[in-house]
């Protein structure tokens, strides 16, 4: 029996006698083992390439008359490589990289094959020059990841004489010359180049080190692409080598336009990606649960009927925030990876590892699950950070300091996106918008979700990307949706850091169904969530103290709470009201503003008393020279500064004053009134602020009285486009 089978680096794994034990294979895997034209894996990270071509180069072993190479190893890994700008302008092309494989692949074939036939040597010098001679006779130069390593060492123009007489190389691995069947297994050329490009120095705001980061980019993406279509071309020089590698799927994508090769077709027909299903994902855990010793498991007669009963010795767990919904244990940790069995092998061996008194409870397991999915989401991230530059990991902190909820609407996301490109968005299609769009790299990486239409069985059901979609911020791939919602590993990870600017706030949860991908939704779910989500937010309420509106406050301070239920209010007549030192009650206000989601603005006539003070001293009187500003003024200019979400209301009598004023004065009445108001000049520049910022929107909500002003003002808190017609 193993004690822990739960290994998470398949170098780890020892592939002995017990091995088929715990080696999962659904269709795709056996299709790949058994098949002589699929030459390549493909997949995202954490999928397990590397297994796989451990477990195809063991079935080739055992074929008769097959040389295997690497020798020593089952798989060849190249090794270290420094990448400089030097370096960068060589292989910066990709016919180069094409070239570059199929030389060091005819040299390691040609090294084995003189090393088990010293007279197979005096055959080839026919065929070679000195350079290529000189390489096969160093005994440190055996494979082809070692023949790589050292070519790209060498000078600019000795790399220029090993690439321009390939062809002798080419000749020299012909049917005529290579008659032995051998199989090559090249691996994790990926990684390699991973740490090449994850150098954080030259993660740099300058204009050429941005474009040195892009270049090097694509030798990541070429150093891949490239061997696939050199299996290609050697298979068609001698059909007795057949090389074997793993590549990442985000090779593939936007082959077309990324790779300048007419072999587009024929490279597709030599690689299949390997992906697993949910189900894969759960008869796999229960291979390994097998493999465990009895003492490990709650309820061991269960362990080949209901591994997950035997495992937890329970078979619900109940949600920490949405009442009345449960899920089976692997279905919450499933929820909590990216969908890779590398996830899983990390979460299992946690729990393994933690022994079974610490995970025999529901909240025991939920902690165990949730800081294990914190680690994940980092480590996912942090892998795909080089290949977003425009979204690397300050700015992605940055961004989630944004969020105060896991679950948004389409209203919600612009707005967030606006704070995070400190500019407001205009345009009605993000496709044509050239700003940053942090929620499409989200949903590309598979880490927002999105409510999409089934069809064919008439249901919605909620839908995350698998990891392997092409790195960028493409602003065109976010689908048109109800509802949008955060992956739970990037929820827990928002939940720990402290990265949130509202730090004193609460971060709110979707409490009116779970989130996970496939996990079916109905329209009064989604109504649900969008009106909770409006109730969740922080509400700002700015107006006078002064005269009825003392009282008129406090009577919309029980309407929010009491008959909306919104639970967060900032309002400076309570107790809870955030207080900052070396600050005037005039300018906690002011700042409180920016820790508000909804900024509700209340015009009366009046306005406030002016602003004194000296922290804003110097911004105000830039902002607006010469012009005095009151309180109220002074707070929708920082809402309006911090992107905040201004409901505008305004009493219809000041409305009707404010009209006849502006007549006044155009007619040349240059001392006329605006009824009690004790400012009129700046009570009319701050409402001609107003509408040049709102225009005719400024005058949408006139209220006459405290009804029609509640009326009003619960159907702009609750109002959206995207509730669904029951």
């Amino acid at each position: 029996m193993v004690n822990n089978p739960f290994v998470v680096d398949a170098d780890s794994l020892k592939f002995d006698d017990n091995f088929s034990a715990y080696f999962y294979k659904n269709h795709i895997v056996d299709t790949f083992l058994i098949s002589n034209d699929i030459h390549c894996v493909a997949s995202p990270k954490g999928i397990g390439k590397t297994l796989l071509l451990k477990a195809k180069r063991k079935a080739c072993q055992e074929i008769s008359g097959m040389n295997c190479l690497p020798e020593n190893e089952m798989l060849d890994v190249i090794p270290k490589i420094i990448i400089n700008k030097n370096l960068v302008n060589k292989l910066n092309n990709y016919h180069v990289w094409v070239d570059l494989w199929e030389i060091c692949i005819a040299l390691s074939v040609l090294k084995y094959q003189i090393k088990k036939n010293m007279y197979f040597y005096d055959k080839i010098c026919n065929y070679l020059n000195n350079n290529y001679l000189s390489l096969l006779n160093n005994p440190l130069y055996n494979t082809t990841g070692q023949y790589l390593s050292f070519i790209l060492r060498l000078s600019n123009k000795e790399f220029g004489y090993i690439m321009d007489n390939m062809q002798q190389l080419i000749t020299a691995i012909s049917a005529s010359t290579i008659i032995n069947q051998f199989s090559l297994f090249i691996d994790s050329i990926d990684e390699r180049f991973d740490r090449c490009i994850f150098i954080d120095e030259e993660r740099s705001d300058n204009p050429d080190m941005y474009e040195f980061n892009k270049e090097k980019i694509n030798i990541w993406y070429y150093s891949q692409y490239s061997l696939l279509e050199a299996i290609c071309s050697l298979r068609k020089v001698n059909h007795h080598i057949k090389i074997y590698c793993s590549v990442r799927q985000e090779v593939l994508n936007n082959k077309q336009e990324r790779y300048n090769t007419g072999s587009h077709e024929h490279i597709s027909g030599i690689i299949t990606v390997i992906s697993y299903s949910y189900t894969d994902l759960s008869n796999m855990i229960g291979l390994y649960i097998k493999q465990l010793d009895d003492s490990m498991l709650h309820k061991p007669k269960y362990k080949i009927s209901d591994w997950e009963l035997s495992l937890f010795g329970f078979k619900l767990l109940s949600h920490t925030f949405v009442e009345n919904e449960t899920e089976n244990p692997f279905h919450y940790i499933y929820r909590h990876t990216l969908k890779r069995p590398r996830d899983l092998m990390r979460m299992f061996s946690a729990i393994y590892k933690a022994g079974k008194d610490n995970y025999n409870s529901e909240d025991a397991l939920k902690k165990i699950i949730n800081e294990e999915a914190v680690i994940i989401a980092k480590d996912y991230m942090n892998s795909i950070s080089p290949f977003i530059i425009d979204f690397d990991v300050k700015k992605r902190d940055e961004f989630f300091s944004l969020l105060t909820a896991n679950i948004f609407d389409r209203k919600e996301l612009k707005n967030i996106c606006s704070q995070f490109n400190s500019q407001d968005c205009p345009k009605i299609n993000c496709k044509t918008c050239d700003k940053n769009h942090p929620f499409c790299t989200l949903y590309n990486a598979g880490l927002l979700g999105y409510v999409k239409n089934d069809y064919a069985n008439n249901k919605k059901e909620q839908f995350f990307l698998a990891p392997g979609n092409e790195f960028t911020n493409n602003k065109s791939s976010l689908h048109i949706s109800d509802l949008y919602f955060l992956h739970p590993s990037i929820n827990e990870l928002i939940k720990i850091k402290d990265i949130r600017k509202n730090i004193n706030l609460k971060y709110n949860f979707c409490k009116d169904f779970i989130i996970g991908d496939g996990r079916s939704i109905d329209n009064q779910k989604i109504n649900n969530s969008l009106t909770n989500m409006r109730k969740n937010k922080t509400i700002f309420l700015s107006s006078s103290d002064s005269g009825a509106m003392k009282y008129i406050r406090a009577d919309i301070l029980r309407y929010l709470e009491d008959d909306l239920k919104f639970e967060n209010i900032l309002a400076f007549e309570k107790d809870d009201f955030p207080k900052h030192d070396f600050m005037t009650p005039q300018e906690m206000c002011i700042k409180n503003v920016e820790l508000c989601d909804v900024f509700i603005l209340i015009i009366d006539q009046n306005m406030g008393s002016p602003y004194k003070g000296k922290f804003y001293e110097n911004e105000f009187s830039k902002a607006f020279p010469n012009q005095t500003i009151t309180s109220v003024w002074a707070e929708c200019y920082n809402a309006r500064k911090h992107k905040k979400n201004i409901l505008l209301f305004i009493e219809k009598d000041l409305v009707t004053m404010y009209h006849a004023y502006m007549a006044n004065i155009k007619s040349g009445i240059l001392d006329s009134k605006m009824g009690k108001v004790e400012y009129p000049e700046t009570m009319s520049a701050f409402l001609h602020y107003l509408q040049n910022h709102n225009g005719d929107a400024t005058w949408r909500n006139e209220y006459s009285d405290l009804f029609e002003f509640k009326t009003k003002l619960e159907k702009e808190l609750l109002k959206s486009d995207n509730y669904i017609i029951l």
